[in-house]
């Protein structure tokens, strides 16, 4: 017979049928542990580097002019801590004061900072206070806060009475 295929056995079939399911099985589970395995080890929620979280808050509660301005910058990073930079100025730019400082702690730290606010600067003025943090990753993080000022002292004093 011409053009047909010969008869197969039985058992030829199903063992050579096994034998090809379990060599696919061994070719796509050898990619697919490989996968599972780097999935994994990418959970870590800190696996890159990430700028330093920087926080002002305020120490005191108003301010005038002339006066201090206190308030503390909180600074942390896994990778370490390289240098602060502080800057203040009022809208009207009488006041405009910066400082760079090398932290001692090297993934934390919270500094208190002093500004002396001169005189002149008229109530309802804004104050700008920006903190940036360099980490050893060259990463830079920053926050910014806002104060007004809410009384001068020069303008109490001239008051009639």
């Amino acid at each position: 017979m011409r053009g047909t295929a010969a008869p197969r056995h039985r058992e030829d079939t199903g063992t050579e049928e096994a034998v090809r399911g379990l060599h696919r099985a061994r070719v796509f589970s050898v990619p697919l542990c490989l996968c599972a395995a780097l999935s994994l080890s990418c959970t870590d929620p800190r696996g890159r580097p990430v700028a330093p979280d920087v926080r002002i808050t305020f120490v005191t509660t108003t301010v005038s002019s002339p006066g201090v301005l206190t308030h503390d910058v909180a600074v942390t990073d896994a990778d370490g801590l390289d240098s602060i930079v502080v800057r203040v100025v009022s809208a009207d730019s009488v006041m405009a004061v910066d400082t760079t400082y090398i932290p001692f702690e090297l993934f934390s730290t919270t500094e208190t900072f002093s500004w002396t606010v001169p005189p002149g600067i008229p109530v309802g003025t804004p104050i700008r206070i920006t903190a940036e943090a360099w980490d050893f990753a060259d990463f830079v993080g920053a926050d910014t806060l806002e104060v007004t000022v809410q009384s001068n002292a020069n303008a109490e004093r001239r008051a009639p009475r």
